[in-house]
C-alpha cells in the first residue's frame, strides 16, 4: 500500500513474473502496470524451484521521492542478472540520470534526466527528457548529472523533480513535462564541491526539504564547512529554490532523515544565539542552523 500523503491509496502488487502493477485501494481500477523485462527460465539457474524467476521479493516504497523500489532476475544477453528498479509510483516510470559522452559534436544523451519504460527506451519528446544547455563543457569536465540519482517529489500539488549535478548545481524540473535541453524550472548553484551522493527529502507544509551531503554554497558563517547543506523547495508559479540550511558535520556519506531529530548541539549557530554542548535536545531539523538570507 502507498503510505500516507497521497491523493488516495494505491495498492501495488506483482504476478510472480515481471509485471508490477498499481490499483487504486478504493475502487480496485488499474492506475498504471509495468513489465520490467523477461524472467529467467529456472534451466538457465543452478538451482532454485520457481520457474520462472522474476519479481519474489516485496518492493519498497519511498513516499519523500514517489518512487517504488524492487529486485527482479531478469534474462539479459549476456546470461540471467539481479537488477533494482525504481519506478514512479504514479505510471511506473523510471527516472534515471546520465554521465558524461566523450567527443561528442552534437548531444547524445549525456548529462541528462529521463523518463522512460522498464525497457529503457527514451523517446524524442522533450518533456521526456532534460539536459543542462551547458552538456558540452559538462562533457569536458567531467561535471555529469550522473553522480547523484535525480527524485521526484510533490509539493502545493505541483508535480516536481530535482537533479543535482558534479556542476554543483540543483535543476529544478517540471515532472510532467521535463522541458528538454535547457528546459529547468529553475537552476542554482547551491553546494561548493561536486555533489556525488543520494540526497534525501520531506515535507514541511506545501514545500519539499532536500538534504544532500556537500558543502553549501550560501552556508554561513563564510569560510566554515558545513558538510550538510539543505534545500527548501517552496510551491509557486514559478516554485523556488532556496537553502534553507545547513548542518556542521563532516564526511561524506549520504544524508538520512527522520521527523524530529535528537540532535546533541555543539556550538552551533542557531538564529539569534550559541549554543553550548550541554544539553540535548529533539529539534525539528527545519529549524536547525538556519543558512544566512
Amino acid at each position: 500500500m502507498a503510505p500516507f500523503g497521497f491523493e488516495h491509496p494505491d495498492a501495488v502488487c506483482g504476478d510472480g513474473g515481471q509485471r508490477r502493477s498499481a490499483f487504486d485501494a478504493t475502487t480496485g481500477k488499474e492506475i498504471w502496470k509495468r513489465v520490467v523485462g523477461r524472467p529467467v527460465r529456472a534451466s538457465s539457474l543452478p538451482c532454485g524451484n520457481i520457474n520462472p524467476l522474476g519479481i519474489t521479493g516485496t518492493p519498497v516504497i519511498d513516499p519523500a521521492t514517489a518512487a517504488i523500489y524492487l529486485d527482479a532476475a531478469v534474462e539479459r544477453p549476456n546470461g540471467p542478472r539481479h537488477e533494482v528498479f525504481a519506478l514512479s509510483l504514479k505510471d511506473g516510470a523510471v527516472l534515471p540520470a546520465t554521465g558524461n559522452t566523450f567527443g561528442a559534436a552534437t548531444w547524445s544523451d549525456g548529462e541528462a534526466v529521463f523518463r522512460v519504460g522498464a525497457d529503457l527506451r527514451r523517446s524524442e519528446n522533450k518533456s521526456d527528457y532534460f539536459a543542462p544547455s551547458d552538456w558540452k563543457t559538462l562533457d569536458a569536465r567531467d561535471a555529469d548529472l550522473g553522480g547523484s540519482n535525480p527524485f521526484a517529489g510533490a509539493g502545493g500539488g505541483q508535480a516536481l523533480m530535482l537533479a543535482l549535478g558534479k556542476d554543483r548545481k540543483a535543476y529544478l524540473l517540471d515532472r510532467k513535462s521535463l522541458g528538454g535541453i535547457g528546459g529547468q524550472l529553475a537552476a542554482e548553484t547551491v553546494s561548493e564541491l561536486q555533489i556525488i551522493t543520494s540526497p534525501v527529502t520531506y515535507p514541511v507544509g506545501n514545500d519539499i526539504f532536500v538534504a544532500f551531503q556537500a558543502p553549501g554554497a550560501h552556508c554561513p558563517p563564510p569560510g566554515r564547512r558545513y558538510q550538510l547543506t539543505v534545500l527548501k523547495i517552496a510551491a509557486g508559479a514559478p516554485p523556488t529554490m532556496t537553502t534553507a540550511w545547513c548542518g556542521a558535520l563532516r564526511g561524506r556519506g549520504s544524508a538520512i532523515v527522520a521527523t524530529v531529530i535528537p540532535i546533541r548541539l555543539c556550538g552551533c549557530l542557531a538564529p539569534k544565539e550559541t549554543i553550548g554542548c550541554t544539553r540535548s535536545a529533539a529539534i525539528p531539523a527545519s529549524r536547525y542552523l538556519p543558512a544566512s538570507p
